[in-house]
């Protein structure tokens, strides 16, 4: 690609660039988990004292670059947890 001259040229550059990398997947996360799924996004509070220790768990997986590297997998994980033993009573 050759330098652009004009904000024209930078702007298409720029707007090329977007165009091919939207149409790549996202690289990064579990590669295991299915790409199909539909996530919902929910919202819920819990004791400042509780956030904190899930959030210390999830730095020390993403430093040891274990999973469940984010609040969002380990909650994931313990609600899929609780539905498994609900289901079985």
């Amino acid at each position: 690609m050759k330098t652009p001259r004009t904000s024209k040229e930078i702007y298409n550059q720029a707007d090329k660039l977007a165009d091919e990398l939207a149409d790549r997947p996202y690289a990064g996360g579990d590669k295991k988990e299915s790409k199909s799924k539909v996530m919902r996004k929910i919202s819920f509070e819990i004791d400042e004292s509780q956030y904190e220790e899930l959030e210390d768990i999830a730095i020390k997986n993403k430093r040891a670059k274990l999973p469940l590297k984010t609040i969002s997998d380990l909650l994931r994980l313990a609600v899929n947890d609780f539905l498994i033993k609900h289901n079985k009573t």
